[in-house]
């Protein structure tokens, strides 16, 4: 009985170190995780920094620059009507397009500012 007894002593000591292994195993993998994890952090703190400092510089661009846009569509409609007015066509074809590009930029520009 005695010898049973050692073999079972034996195999409960191999048992619990088995576990403490285990245990360590996963506090190592729980280390390795956090320092993943506070490294993404601050890698995304240190992108949102140069974004917002980028975004601010994006609105003091523009700043007095939307003004152009108007009156281009005032010359437009005013060149359009002299034509008409002369009875002659104004193609206007490129000038609407530039403008049309402009608006898909501003479109962008103010889902970025919000």
């Amino acid at each position: 009985m005695n010898t049973l007894q050692n073999v079972y002593d034996r195999l409960s000591d191999k048992t619990e170190l088995a576990k403490h292994e285990v245990q360590l195993a996963l506090v190592d993998e729980i280390e390795n995780l956090s320092n993943q994890v506070q490294k993404i952090t601050t890698d995304f703190d240190s992108q949102i920094k140069i974004f917002e400092k980028e975004k601010l510089a994006l609105r003091n661009i523009i700043k007095g620059r939307t003004q152009q846009s108007i009156d281009l569509l005032t010359k437009i409609k005013d060149a359009q009507k002299m034509a008409n007015d002369l009875g002659l066509k104004f193609d206007d074809s490129k000038y609407k397009k530039i403008l049309e590009s402009y608006y898909k930029l501003t479109d962008k520009i103010d889902l970025l500012l919000q």
